[in-house]
């Protein structure tokens, strides 16, 4: 009878393993989707440091606990784990209110379901150690799943709801455990049926949790949300696993919404029938913005198809369409921006969806341009850059794929007899970048 109950332990411990696995490496995923949105897109390393710390301090603590006290604190964990999911996201959130040392207390309360979660998961290595071949399989099964669902809940729940599904998840497999020895705590219980039903509340409803951006002066958002004489208001988040989607509305824009991801990377969507008439928004897009120059020189012949790379929310478009371009292919890595561009075509004049010269395509530009047959007169790249590479000793570090020699091979190849390529760029180290770039790639050609 207890070889059986052993084995009932056992079988009831490898399915309540991989929930935990599965959970811990969803929660790691989508936090980092979370601090993306509220800091830079360099602190989401500092995650997978969180999340491997955290699971090393819950392995130490077990060591110093052994017998039934080990056993005991091996489900407690589990139970706590997925409280600490759910509880951590919402402070997280909220401490943007705290003055001074954000950054740390986020990676602090970052650290504190992961520890939870490495008791947990080498509680259960070391009580069925004899058989951990099974464990280990059980483990990399939780992890795996975790790793080919991530894209499509991020995709479907967003990023906070993404965590309290892990969480819903680690506390069935704590319940498993409580089963499993037959004694489980009622607070445990309760607590994991907790998790469930905020789970079930949150996406059954719909409800996101708001996350800020904090008062960052590199967030292009927090700039203008922050600066009064805007008058700036989001007025549409969209999450997906590409990052969030805002939509910032400003009183001193009426005609133009700004579109940005995780907080920066801004692009512009104009309302087209008012730029037409208005001779500010016109001059502006004419005379003062570098993208419209050349084609105060190029003859009908010179303009009639151009591809865009990275057009956000089309003022790359909008800047052809008034050089007189007839065909127009825009490639932009995020479907969120492509959707919300389509949603408001009643302000933006339908140009994604109603435009018969424009049409709009979802993918990878360097690999759209690869995989292409076509040629174009003009291939036009307006800040198409990763937040990165505007750090300048990071150049080595953080290469952008679109502005390499080897991208300027495949532009070259995909132009017209007479084709032009226009690029508009943050400053002059950028721009000296490119021109080394360029030398290089038409030396390569033969060409001095």
């Amino acid at each position: 009878m207890n070889a059986n109950h052993d084995g009932l332990r056992f079988w009831l411990a490898l399915p309540a393993l991989s929930f935990l696995s599965y959970a811990a490496l969803t929660f790691e995923i989508a936090l980092t989707r979370i601090f993306s949105v509220m800091l830079n897109y360099h602190f989401v390393f500092a995650v997978v440091s969180a999340a491997l710390l955290g699971l090393g301090l819950g392995v130490m603590q077990l060591r110093k606990w052994q017998g039934a006290r080990a056993a005991s604190a091996v489900r407690s964990s589990a139970a706590i784990f997925a409280l600490l999911m759910a509880g951590t996201v919402v402070a997280i959130i909220g401490a943007p209110a705290i003055e001074g040392g954000g950054f740390w207390l986020y990676l602090v309360l970052a650290i504190l379901p992961f520890c939870a979660a490495g008791l947990a998961i080498s509680g259960i290595f070391q009580e069925f150690a004899s058989r951990s071949a099974f464990a280990y399989g059980a483990d990399l099964l939780g992890a795996a799943i975790g790793a080919l669902t991530i894209v499509p809940l991020l995709d479907v729940f967003g990023g906070v709801n993404a965590v309290f599904f892990a969480a819903s998840v680690a506390s069935v497999g704590a319940l498993l455990l409580g089963i499993a020895r037959g004694r489980f705590p009622v607070f445990a219980t309760v607590a994991c049926l907790a998790v469930v039903a905020s789970f079930g509340a949150l996406s059954g409803l719909r409800v996101q949790l708001a996350v800020p951006v904090t008062n960052d002066p590199d967030k292009d958002m927090y700039q203008m949300l922050s600066n009064p004489a805007f008058k700036a208001k989001i007025i549409e988040s969209r999450w997906s696993s590409f990052g969030r989607t805002d939509v910032v509305k400003s009183e001193r824009m009426p005609n133009e919404l700004e579109l940005f991801v995780d907080g920066a990377a801004g692009s512009t969507m104009y309302n087209s029938a008012a730029v037409l008439n208005d001779p500010h928004e016109m001059e502006h897009l004419t005379l003062h913005f570098g993208e419209y120059f050349p084609f105060l020189f190029l003859k009908d012949d010179e303009k009639r198809n151009a591809l865009v790379i990275g057009p956000g929310g089309g003022r790359d478009v909008v800047v052809a369409l008034l050089g007189g371009v007839k065909s127009i292919t825009a490639v932009e890595v995020n479907p969120d921006v492509v959707k919300i561009v389509k949603d408001y075509k009643d302000f933006n004049g339908g140009i994604y969806s109603g435009d018969p010269r424009v049409t709009p395509v979802v993918a990878e530009g360097r690999n759209f341009v690869r995989n292409s047959t076509s040629r174009y007169d003009l291939l036009m790249l307006s800040l198409p850059v990763t937040k990165s590479l505007r750090s300048i000793e990071g150049f080595a570090l953080t290469e952008n794929y679109l502005f390499t020699v080897e991208a300027f091979q495949d532009y070259l190849d995909h132009l017209s007899t007479n084709g032009r390529i226009v690029i508009v760029e943050h400053g002059e180290v950028p721009i000296y970048k490119l021109i080394s770039i360029a030398l290089k790639a038409f030396a390569r050609r033969g060409i001095s």
